[in-house]
């Protein structure tokens, strides 16, 4: 037998998987983001981590693209999750609601500074139900915070449509230095005060 014959044979007797494969590429994915880079998330290693054919990922993600659109999905659900449980626990008080919302954001992506990158930088153009699902959550939330910040005259009087987008880049700016070290750890509650103190009036 061949080489390339022996390969082809354990390519084959290789089992499909036994579990949940999907979701395990996603957790090893955002894994190797984690630590090496997203340059280094591929499907053909990810099928090697999971000891499946390299051809195995394909029945889940038709790409490396597909891969991470769906990366940024699970980022977007899991932000959603964490800025609306924090902005629920925060009572009626609309200053500490959106304190609340702008802290949970922020330690988000100083945890998972690379999938926040993948997040924002994933699914241009690539019409996937479940990322623009994932992203309406996080989305209204946020929008819906705003409205009610203007309507009540909590937040400065600038057009929605300028006001929401200079408020998550504010935010990420402040997430990015803490991220990069540039910020002490200690400094960052008083940094996101600061930051949302520009916003609340």
């Amino acid at each position: 037998m061949t080489t390339s014959d022996a390969h082809g044979a354990s390519e084959r007797q290789r089992p499909y998987h036994h579990g949940n494969l999907r979701g395990e590429l996603l957790v090893t994915a955002e894994k190797v983001l984690r630590e090496e880079g997203v340059e280094q998330v591929t499907l053909r290693d990810l099928a090697r981590r999971a000891g499946v054919s390299h051809a195995a990922p394909s029945r889940h993600f038709p790409d490396r693209e597909a891969l991470l659109v769906a990366l940024a999905a699970t980022g977007y659900e899991r932000l959603g999750r964490a800025v609306i449980r924090a902005r629920e626990d925060a009572g009626d008080n609309f200053d500490g609601r959106f304190r609340a919302f702008a802290t949970a954001f922020v330690r988000f992506a100083i945890e998972s500074p690379a999938l926040v990158d993948v997040m924002f930088t994933s699914g241009k153009g690539v019409g996937s139900a479940a990322l623009q699902e994932a992203r309406s959550v996080l989305y209204d939330a946020f929008g819906s915070l705003v409205e009610e910040g203007l309507e009540r005259r909590s937040l400065r009087r600038l057009e929605p449509d300028r006001l929401k987008p200079l408020i998550i880049a504010t935010m990420q700016g402040v997430a990015a230095f803490a991220a990069a070290g540039t910020l002490p750890v200690e400094a960052v509650d008083s940094l996101i005060e600061d930051a949302c103190s520009l916003f609340i009036i």
